[in-house]
């Protein structure tokens, strides 16, 4: 929650004050910070127990950014 919220300054205010935090701006702020390359999301799975997979089938549709919307990353590009 804490790394999630240091993504957003708003964010960062309410958490440090004690507020609540809604479902809708802690998906929007891990989405920022995924994007960004600031947060690496973690999800346990056992796929040869099918344990955990429509979890992690759920965390990349809710937390990562489209790959219509990926910019070329620079360190593979041509020189």
């Amino acid at each position: 929650m804490e790394a999630v919220a240091e993504v957003d300054d708003d964010l960062t205010e309410k958490y440090l004050e004690g507020e609540e935090i809604t479902r809708r701006e802690l998906v929007t702020a891990l989405k920022s910070g995924v994007t960004s390359g600031l947060i690496s999301p973690v999800v346990a799975m056992s796929s040869a127990k099918n344990i955990g997979t429509d979890r992690v089938l759920a965390a990349i549709v809710d937390f990562l950014p489209s790959p219509a919307s990926a910019q070329p990353h620079t360190r593979w590009s041509a020189r």
